[in-house]
């Protein structure tokens, strides 16, 4: 390790310069000196007039030895003894020994010592070889070594670069991502340092002279900067190559520059302006005059079409353009800007500050304060955020999101002056896809020069020497009307355009024409998924056919019943509501009937659609399926081409066959066998394959199915085949339909596509399976509602990142002023469900928030949960179209909740933080928001709470206490209160002449009236605000910026309690005090310089030294109604001199004092409000106020816990299921988990639930988490429960015929074993069911373990004379 002083502060890091650390963050005072006791693993330091000491992990921080009257230079340690200089004498002190007396080592001979060493062979003989024996043949390494804490560091060292992997060999191939550049202009040096590695490589260049503002061009790699000595832009690459003069500046005085690598464009300041040329050269062009332009940045948003620059005391942004500009003031003077693009944020500095805002100058927040710092350059990179602090000489990264931001330094001290700093990640600039309508793309339609606006491309050129905008500039675009449909691609040609259409699907100038076949359009280049060898299928060959998984579909009407699963079969046919794998076929009629009634298809439903079922060879030809599906087309447009062909293929096969016009077909499934053979067929004759389709139409608004069979090329001979074959339909749930196809039979099924169907066409037969229904599908409206909504996701997640978190228990919504109930219950299963969201958002959006009757959030996709509100219930149209229905079409009414929730995502609390509250109330005693209280009994009107920025500002006006007798006392109580948000109006709230009452004042207009007749819990909205009347003689008000007031009037004196966000710690004083989470600044007075009063001052002094500080001063700082007679003068008493705690309580008669104890107890505060008033319910309200609000600050405090399980249960019947549970509580309190619900038999110790299932009977599974303090949490656990009676394997992820994905409990499906059948696996396969031997033998059924062994499932006997036997067929005998 190596440690060292930087400034006031203390350092070390290992000495290959990583696991830097800063040990001591408090200033030290002239200190010249460090040591560090190896042996003992301590370091000793001068400060000031002493000599301290710590071990070297920074604890134990201790004075060594004091050291008065002197000006200690050089410290060293050697041995036992401590060496130290003091200007003309050394001394020593044993370092066992403490504050003993030091011994003066040698003579006064010296004239003044600075530096000093200690040197002794048998300390360095002692064990220098220990940790790393980097002593030894330098460690092993060709080059250099370093020793560090974990062992050697191997390094090399090439020119100017080095690294510490020997895989980095050549300069400029060091960082190709996640690097910094930085521009020193002391030095003239450019550096790169790789976020990665932590290596620095000094970039060579020669055109030197004063580096400024710097830009990087990723797409080339090439790094421009402003050269003040030069007045020039220069150029080069990361390897320090190609480096010259880009543009020679008119006024020698460039701070900003920018590459926009969209438009390719150039954009800088010089002198006072702003210009922009093309990176391939050419004349530059003014864009903003008179920027006064302040610090060396200049920032670009291509994506919204912005730019932006500091200026003194506000930063400057103007459309890239130059049009549309305006300022945002920051109070300050900015010294570097930079932007987070993703984030749509501005990051800014200060000499002393970081600080931040949304792009259109709003939501600004003071990150850091670093008093004695000098912050120059910023920069931000995937979600941190870079600075330069010249006192420090480092680089810093922070990360802006953090409520506390912790710096942590970047690579080493090593610069001198850094002026400016650019970041680079690929990840950054995944936005150079180029937006729709940006320079990016065909330059935007211009000729020469194209500008990013946020109304889209600006076109500009050079006419004639002049710079111009406008139509002349621009390309002409025969696009811009997007003539080509269907996916067609659209190209400008010389003077009109050309669409390139999906090939195989449409044609015709602009691809509105759809190409037609017989067959609908099959195979990989459709994007159809491959039966046989895409993953999510079975093939088992030796045993019957290949068949997909049950595929799930939305829920489709053929004939009398409504399947969600489907299953398809190489043996030609595909079956809905059953798995019926059969190779031999059978007629499609009772004979069908009577034998899947033996499979339990009549308990469930059964279709079967069987375009040709034969025996096919599972190893012969490929199955095809493609589902098109208007509601979930894809976000391509070759995509969404695809389904609009089959779909319209479809409809016109429907209209031509049946004169049908099915307008609102949405949903075709189209299944091709291809190039199919059949079993035992002779190999000679494998070049005459069948192939042909099953298509469905569905018209899911009137539940109207279609079924078509089509037959492409049919080329099997009769005569080599062994198996008849079935064409046709059966179907049956409460009723019986089939359809046996007149050619199905061996003979005359193989040349289908040569006869005329049922609709005239060859090869085509067209069925009507559901004729339709007026009942509603809510199915198709929730999909045709996500449709909708996908074309705009992006903008309803933005939305969503600007919402509220929800607050984890209903007992923390309760207490966080922010939050409303929604006043629609919704029943639950043993209780109500209990809803909230923002009474106040900052936009369109809030988060609705859902809890238990216990109060446990809910955060399960079922449709109990909370969900995003695209639209505040304030818009109450917009909100039941957008909002309430869909989630009852997608969750109450269908399957499509976990849909749903894709977009309009519910919150599960993560992140929460609660607001802080504090009160002032009685006579006045203040409650301040970190907590500390104290009493205030000044006359007038004072500043109580004022932000940083002026967001929020918070008033309170005073009156004399009136006693029991109707006379004015010295002392106060609040009269009125006044407030006001960023851009809100300004409310006014007082007590009624009676002082029984609340009066209302908004913008100096009487609302009194409107809030007497308001029912309890009205609200009503204004600018930036809302009001809600929570009782006669209380309301609650709620500003946009996330600060909430409730002010009451109780025993003819006014309280009010504040809520601030955590948005505004650091950025708030007033009489509330400083919010900064500590109590001991909050007594701070104003003034830039002011320092906090302690805590323990008196009242007297608090009153003087600080109340009084923040009277307002005038109408103009005023905030309040003034009646015509009124003025700030009115109410202003600077003289008045009050009563205090001390003196009043010291000063009272036994006999009174006896009488306000039974009140008030020991409360002080309540005690000297009796004192003074001689009013008992004055001081039972200020008991009574301070202990309800004390509540719920201690709520509010109060973080719930957190439990953590599976949330899925696989289980099997008769085996042991067990589910391990873990939970903890963010404040450290002790948590206690319970089962609220659970199976009989299952045992839950606090940690472990064990569960052996005994029948297949629904369960619910729960647990409950809590703190002992009202903090809840609970978890539902779903159960998948499994019976495959030994004989099988479990399909968790296949549920039973049923069952929903949404249902706490479902039932799964089993994968039998070879010899095994059934749902459950519980009979043993009949081998012979199918017939599978050939006429005229006998079959033999095997049973399970007789199959496992032999491979087989039966046996047949010999062929009969006349036949030869291939494997189970006997063939004729041909010559």
């Amino acid at each position: 390790m190596m440690y060292w002083i930087n400034y006031n502060y203390i350092e070390s890091a290992a000495m290959d310069g990583t696991q830097r650390t800063l040990l001591i963050n408090t200033s030290i005072y002239r200190s010249c000196g460090l040591a560090v006791d190896s042996d003992g693993g301590r370091l000793y330091w001068y400060n000031d007039e002493t000599i301290e000491s710590m071990a070297v992990n920074g604890s134990d921080r201790t004075v060594f030895l004091r050291t008065p009257n002197t000006i200690p230079h050089s410290i060293n340690i050697l041995g036992d003894l401590l060496y130290y200089t003091d200007n003309r004498f050394i001394w020593s002190v044993d370092v066992s020994r403490p504050n003993t007396t030091r011994r003066q080592v040698g003579l006064a001979s010296f004239s003044a010592i600075h530096h000093m060493s200690t040197y002794s062979r048998s300390q360095y003989e002692k064990g220098s070889h220990i940790v790393t024996a980097c002593g030894l043949v330098n460690g092993t390494c060709k080059n250099i070594v370093f020793p560090t804490p974990a062992g050697i560091v191997r390094a090399f060292q090439e020119g100017y670069s080095f690294g510490i992997s020997s895989t980095w060999s050549k300069a400029g191939n060091l960082m190709q991502d996640n690097f910094l550049i930085v521009t020193d202009s002391y030095r003239d040096i450019l550096y790169q340092y790789d976020l990665v590695s932590r290596s620095v490589w000094r970039i060579p260049f020669s055109h030197q002279g004063y580096e400024m503002a710097l830009s990087y061009d990723h797409t080339q790699s090439k790094i421009y900067w402003t050269s003040t000595g030069l007045g020039a832009i220069t150029r080069t690459n990361l390897t320090g190559e190609d480096d010259g003069t880009f543009k020679n500046l008119r006024q020698h005085r460039s701070r900003g520059i920018a590459v926009d690598v969209y438009s390719r464009l150039m954009y800088y300041t010089d002198g006072d302006t702003i210009f922009a040329m093309k990176l391939s050269g050419g004349y530059p062009f003014p864009l903003v005059n008179n920027t006064e332009a302040y610090g060396t940045t200049l920032v670009l948003d291509p994506i919204r079409g912005m730019m932006y620059w500091p200026q003194w005391r506000y930063i400057g942004m103007a459309a890239m353009d130059g049009t549309q500009r305006r300022k945002v003031y920051v109070n300050n003077y900015p010294t570097s800007l930079t932007i987070d693009l993703q984030g749509k944020r501005l990051y800014w500095s200060t000499t002393t500050t970081l600080e931040s805002a949304a792009l259109d100058g709003s939501d600004r927040k003071q990150l850091m304060t670093k008093s004695d710092a000098s912050i120059k350059a910023v920069a931000f990179l995937a979600g941190n955020l870079y600075y330069v602090d010249m006192h420090s000489r480092y680089i810093w990264e922070t990360n802006p999101s953090d409520s506390n931001p912790a710096p942590r330094p970047v690579g080493p001290a090593i610069y001198g002056y850094i002026s400016g700093i650019a970041a680079y990640s690929s990840q950054q600039h995944i936005h150079d896809a180029h937006p729709n309508g940006s320079c990016g793309i065909e330059n935007g339609g211009c000729k020469e020069i194209c500008l990013s606006t946020p109304q889209g491309p600006r076109c500009a050129c050079w006419i004639a020497a002049k710079f111009v905008f406008g139509e002349a500039c621009s390309v002409t675009n025969y696009c811009v009307n997007s003539p080509c449909r269907n996916g067609g691609t659209c190209v400008n040609r010389n003077d009109t355009f050309e669409c390139i259409c999906l090939p195989d699907l449409y044609k015709g100038k602009a691809c509105k024409t759809a190409v037609r076949y017989n067959y609908y359009q099959y195979g990989p280049s459709q994007g159809d998924v491959k039966l046989k060898t895409d993953r999510g299928f079975s093939c088992d060959m030796s045993k019957k056919s290949c068949k997909s998984n049950f595929l799930r579909i939305p829920k489709i009407q053929i004939f009398d019943g409504r399947y969600t699963q489907a299953k398809i079969f190489t043996n030609g046919y595909v079956t809905f509501g059953l798995d019926f794998d059969r190779r031999n076929p059978v007629r499609l009629n009772q004979e069908m009937l009577s034998l899947t009634k033996r499979l339990k298809a009549k308990k469930r439903g059964m279709v079967m659609m069987a375009p040709l079922w034969t025996d096919n060879d599972a190893t012969k030809g490929d199955v095809y399926y493609h589902i098109y599906d208007l509601a979930k087309a894809g976000s391509t447009s070759t995509d969404l081409a695809r389904v609009q062909h089959a779909i319209a293929h479809a409809k016109k096969d429907i209209l031509s066959s049946s004169g049908v016009s099915v307008t609102d077909v949405s949903w075709v499934m189209v299944v091709t066998w291809s190039k199919m053979m059949p079993r035992m067929y002779p190999s000679d004759r494998h070049d005459s394959p069948n192939t042909f389709q099953l298509v469905i139409a569905y018209d899911p608004l009137r539940y109207q199915t279609f079924m078509m069979y089509v037959y492409e090329k049919m080329g099997w001979d009769n005569k080599y085949l062994i198996r008849p074959s079935s064409l046709g339909y059966i179907s049956y749930r409460t009723e019986e339909n089939f359809l046996q196809l007149a050619p199905s039979n061996k003979s005359t099924a193989y040349n289908l596509h040569k006869k005329k169907g049922n609709t005239g066409r060859n090869g085509h037969y067209l069925f009507t399976v559901a004729t339709g229904s007026q009942e509603v599908n809510y199915d198709q409206m929730c999909y045709n509602w996500m449709r909708n909504e996908w074309d705009r996701i992006s903008t309803v997640r933005s939305y969503w990142r600007r919402t509220l978190t929800c607050p984890c228990d209903l007992r923390l919504a309760k207490a966080d002023g922010r939050w409303k109930v929604n006043r629609k219950q919704y029943k639950l299963t043993g209780g109500q469900r209990k809803c909230i969201y923002e009474r106040m958002p900052r936009g369109f959006s809030t988060q609705e928030c859902c809890y238990t009757s216990s109060g446990s959030l809910i955060s399960t996709f079922d449709g109990r949960g909370g969900q995003l509100f695209l639209y505040h219930p304030r818009w109450k149209k917009l909100h039941e179209r957008s909002d309430v229905k869909p989630k009852k079409w997608c969750c109450q009414l269908s399957d499509n909740c976990k849909y749903f929730y894709r977009i309009r995502p519910l919150d599960r609390c993560l992140g929460y933080t609660p607001l802080s509250i504090g009160w002032f109330f009685g006579d006045p005693h203040i409650r301040t928001l970190d907590g500390f209280q104290y009493t205030f009994n000044g006359l007038g009107e004072y500043t109580l709470i004022e932000t940083t920025y002026g967001n929020f500002t918070l008033q309170g006006r005073t009156a004399k206490a009136i006693d029991k007798n109707g006379a004015e006392r010295d002392a106060t109580i609040f009269s009125a209160f006044a407030a006001k948000d960023d851009d809100s109006d300004t409310i006014h709230v007082g007590m009624t002449v009676d002082k029984d009452g609340l009066v209302v004042f908004l913008n100096n207009e009487d609302m009194t009236d409107w809030f007497s007749s308001s029912d309890v819990n009205d609200d009503r909205d204004f600018t930036s605000i809302l009001i809600t009347k929570t009782n006669n003689t209380q309301l609650q008000v709620t500003f946009k910026s996330g600060f909430s007031l409730t002010i009451g009037v109780s025993a003819e004196q006014l309280d009010i309690t504040v809520g601030a966000p955590d948005a505004f710690k650091n950025q708030t004083k007033g009489l509330m005090g400083v919010f900064n989470g500590d109590a001991t600044d909050d007594l701070l007075p104003p003034g830039e310089n002011a320092r906090p009063l302690s805590n323990s001052s008196s009242e007297k002094t608090i009153f003087t030294d600080f109340g009084e500080l923040w009277r307002i001063h005038g109408d103009v700082d005023s905030l309040f109604y003034y009646a015509p007679d009124e003025s700030y003068s009115t109410f202003a008493r600077t003289g008045f001199k009050p009563l205090f705690i001390e003196d009043v309580l010291k000063n009272m008669t036994a006999a009174k004092s006896a009488e306000a104890t039974q009140t008030c107890g020991v409360n002080k505060e309540c005690l000297f409000d009796f004192a003074v008033t001689d009013k008992a319910e004055s001081a039972a309200a200020t008991l009574e106020t301070n202990a309800k609000n004390t509540e719920i600050a201690e709520t509010l405090s109060n973080a719930s816990p957190n439990i953590t399980v599976e949330a899925v249960l696989n289980a099997t019947l008769g085996v042991e299921s067990n589910l391990t549970l873990s939970a903890f509580d963010p404040d450290g309190d002790d948590v206690t988990v319970t089962m609220d619900s659970g199976p009989r038999g299952a045992t839950f110790d606090g940690d472990v639930f064990k569960w052996t299932p005994t029948n297949m009977e629904s369960l619910n599974i729960s647990f409950s988490a809590s703190d002992g303090k009202g903090g809840v949490a609970s978890v539902d656990v779903m159960v998948n429960l499994c019976d495959c009676s030994g004989h099988g394997e479990c399909q968790f992820d296949q549920l039973a015929d049923g069952y929903e994905l949404k249902q706490p409990f479902r039932v799964v499906q089993c994968s039998c074993y070879k010899g095994w059948e059934g749902d459950y696996c519980e009979a043993d396969y009949d081998g012979c069911q199918d017939n599978p031997c050939t006429e005229g033998t006998n079959c033999t059924d095997l049973t399970a373990a007789e199959e496992v062994s032999t491979g087989r499932q039966y046996n047949c006997s010999e062929c009969p004379p006349g036949t030869k036997k291939d494997g189970d067929a006997c063939y004729r005998k041909y010559s």
